[in-house]
């Protein structure tokens, strides 16, 4: 069949194939053609990607598939995406630790029946060698939530907590209003 193309307005071979996904008839130089657009050859490179098992991502705890001629060459991936291999990357953590949402490090390993616990709190529990109750806070004292040394750790209340932060916002903003700049002289 000949079509004309567009591009060159020229008379050229081209053979009419159905697309494999969404059996669209379109035309194309080549014999191997299967898919009419790129669109349709993601949605086929999908599906086989999800022949492969199903494997639990080490920092977010999202499923995801893994292809099966990976496994074949003994590749372990342990990470869903590249975002998430790097943040355990870029911060040195161990595997079973990551960044929670909140700017904490996440132990996620079964400590007490519990799946998920915040480094910090681990700490201290080991530290006074006990668990923290529900109204017990653990506080960083240098406002740095990836410090977790012993030092840099405090327990307080709930309320002693919420009321240090208020008074540490307070006094911020006694101190913007403080700073006065001074004023240019113009000179005319």
């Amino acid at each position: 069949m000949k079509i004309i193309d567009k591009r060159t307005a020229n008379r050229t071979k081209l053979r009419v194939i159905k697309c494999i996904v969404c059996a669209v008839d379109f035309g194309s130089h080549r014999n191997t053609s299967r898919h009419c657009s790129r669109a349709c050859s993601i949605v086929t490179t999908k599906k086989k990607m999800m022949k492969g098992p199903t494997r639990k991502c080490c920092n977010c705890d999202n499923y995801y598939y893994s292809r099966p001629s990976q496994d074949r060459r003994g590749y372990i991936h342990k990470f869903c995406s590249k975002s998430c291999r790097y943040k355990n990357k870029k911060l040195g953590l161990p595997v079973g630790e990551y960044l929670g949402h909140d700017g904490y490090i996440v132990v996620s390993k079964t400590v007490d029946g519990r799946k998920q616990i915040k480094k910090h709190r681990l700490i201290m529990e080991a530290f006074i060698g006990r668990r923290l109750l529900p109204k017990e806070v653990v506080h960083h004292k240098d406002n740095d939530k990836l410090n977790n040394s012993l030092i840099n750790l405090q327990i307080m209340s709930v309320r002693e907590h919420n009321q240090h932060h208020a008074d540490e916002r307070k006094s911020l903003h006694e101190e913007s209003q403080e700073i006065t700049l001074p004023v240019a002289s113009s000179k005319t």
